[in-house]
């Protein structure tokens, strides 16, 4: 299970009003994880899998420690932007065709006392979107990949300096 990370959410530029209330807190991550964090990892396997093995690789192989940046940054930094760019393309894809849900279900938020059920089943209606996103076998992704490498590049001079 996985939900979008913060850094992913303010990269994408997202249009539901759910994003904010899931970065802020607003949203229980626990809730969040049971409603769509199974449906969201198939799909982020999918279709950024790849990318985030290689990102992987790239730290196991130089032994880093993924909380310093600084180090493994310049090493692997390339694999990490461009499964980013693919997590935020991903994140765009969700948005537009589960606004509706993402919608529904932020307007749950602080309505009535933890366990919510309404918003237990506005997530759910978010998980079951997703999961028919990731029936489409005809969802392509576009990843800008050159931008992510250039992004790598830029980040890679400032850390340099």
């Amino acid at each position: 299970r996985m939900v979008p990370t913060t850094t992913t959410v303010n990269k994408a530029g997202l249009q539901s009003k759910w994003w904010n209330l899931q970065v802020s807190g607003a949203a229980p991550a626990p809730a969040c994880l049971e409603g769509y964090g199974r449906q969201y990892a198939a799909l982020f396997e999918r279709h950024c899998g790849e990318h985030r093995k290689d990102h992987q690789r790239c730290m196991r192989k130089g032994k880093f420690d993924p909380l310093d940046m600084k180090t493994w940054y310049p090493v692997c930094g390339e694999p990490y932007e461009v499964e980013t760019a693919c997590a935020v393309s991903l994140l765009k894809e969700v948005d537009v065709r589960c606004r509706a849900q993402l919608d529904s279900a932020a307007d749950a938020v602080g309505h009535g006392q933890a366990p919510n059920p309404k918003l237990t089943k506005q997530l759910e209606s978010v998980g079951q979107c997703m999961a028919q996103l990731g029936a489409d076998k005809h969802l392509k992704l576009t990843v800008d990949t050159a931008q992510a490498k250039e992004r790598f590049r830029l980040s890679k001079q400032l850390l340099a300096r």
